[in-house]
């Protein structure tokens, strides 16, 4: 059990990270420059591996602090859903945010 809790800390902090990094880069050679990007995140921030989720949580929201410390014209918003370690609670928390 350890393992896949370990498994699934590490598959959601780099779906995190590879959302995040989503936004980053690229030209300006068409559509706005400027504008926030929002973004979302979802884990155990209570539950049996909530220690897990929010290291991911409280990792992601250092992240989007430092980038939009930053200044620059594309701003960060991290909207981060709690799944209680639970599939169908996490399905739920993926509808919330997509809308």
């Amino acid at each position: 059990m350890k393992k896949f809790v370990r498994f699934m800390s590490a598959a959601l902090s780099s779906a995190l990270v590879l959302t995040a990094l989503a936004g980053c880069g690229g030209s300006n050679d068409g559509g706005s420059s400027s504008g926030k990007i929002k973004i979302g995140g979802i884990g155990p921030i209570t539950g049996g591996a909530a220690i897990y989720g929010q290291a991911v949580k409280n990792a992601a929201e250092i992240a989007v602090e430092e980038i939009n410390a930053k200044g620059e014209d594309i701003q960060f918003e991290l909207k981060f859903e709690d799944d209680e370690n639970d599939a169908e609670k996490s399905v739920n928390a993926y509808n919330k945010l997509k809308d």
